[in-house]
């Protein structure tokens, strides 16, 4: 019997998925790829180790719940280990899942040059008198501090998820004629929605984030290489189904992943800035002060 279980709640949104309904081929392969996903992420949290290969012998249990109505939802069920055993990677598999997500799901250029922008708004319409009036008028102080992180993020340093999250859920409410100008309110709420996605992540392996870090870095980038393809397929119902998918645990607002086709293509693209290239050459000869024999200085 199994220590315990986990919820993982797939949604999706958006055209025939907003009927409970989904193409047939696209959906199998994307469960397909989800299950292989699921599975290599807990085999290497019990073992420590990136199965080449899901087999029976991998002894990863999970059952789906039927999906329900609305948008297209359903759960997928995974038993742990059984009672007696130990996991290699003593962390649940949410937080694992949500550890992997972080280093594969990049936040978009698109989020943090809004960003950046809407704290040059913020900061302006803070520092003008009329902005301090209105403070005045309202009772409230703004604070230095905050000030001073709008001044950095418009400068160029990247926002914290809290700070970030902070200035898109100002501007959805704020009448600035500025914001207009930089992004539609759909984009704003777009934004919104994948760096609250990434604060859920790292809310939920915040609290193991130590026993995270003991993972050999090696074999953490073997992971997410192994896992980077998969992403695809399960992405699949986004080609002609659904406009958006989720991923998080059992209930709505505990989402940690968030894709959309543009996030897909994204994570695609990117490559562990850790990962090895080799390059075979030869050199004919060099000397001691490092010249190679025609001339050219060996850096």
């Amino acid at each position: 019997m199994a220590d315990y279980t986990e919820t993982i709640r797939i949604r999706f949104d958006g055209g025939l998925a907003s009927s409970g309904q989904l193409h047939f081929y696209e959906y199998s392969r994307s469960q397909y790829a989800m299950a292989r996903f699921i599975a290599t992420v807990e085999h290497f949290r019990r073992t420590n180790h990136v199965a080449s290969r899901i087999t029976l012998e991998s002894n990863v249990e999970a059952i789906v719940r039927s999906p329900q109505r609305g948008s297209f939802i359903e759960d997928i069920i995974v038993s742990g280990v059984k009672q007696g055993m130990a996991a290699a990677i003593s962390v649940p598999l949410s937080a694992l899942i949500s550890y992997v997500w972080q280093m594969l799901l990049p936040r978009t250029e698109k989020a943090d040059d809004l960003v950046k922008d809407l704290a040059k708004i913020r900061l302006a319409e803070s520092n003008s008198l009329v902005a301090v009036e209105q403070e005045r008028t309202k009772q409230k102080q703004i604070d230095l501090e905050q000030l001073k992180t709008w001044q950095a993020i418009g400068d160029g340093e990247r926002a914290n998820t809290s700070a970030a999250l902070d200035l898109l859920r100002w501007s959805l409410q704020a009448t600035n004629t500025a914001i207009p100008r930089i992004a539609t309110r759909k984009e704003l709420e777009q934004a919104s929605q994948e760096i609250a996605a990434e604060q859920q992540r790292e809310k939920e392996f915040e609290a193991h984030d130590q026993e995270l870090q003991r993972i050999d870095e090696d074999s953490i980038n073997t992971l997410t290489s192994r896992l980077r393809p998969m992403i695809q397929e399960i992405g699949l119902p986004l080609r002609r189904s659904a406009d958006k998918m989720t991923i998080g645990g059992g209930a709505d607002t505990n989402v940690y992943a968030e894709l959309t086709p543009t996030v897909i293509a994204a994570i695609q693209d990117r490559t562990s800035e850790t990962e090895v290239s080799q390059i075979i050459g030869r050199i004919k000869g060099y000397d001691r002060d490092g010249y190679a024999s025609d001339g050219h200085r060996l850096v």
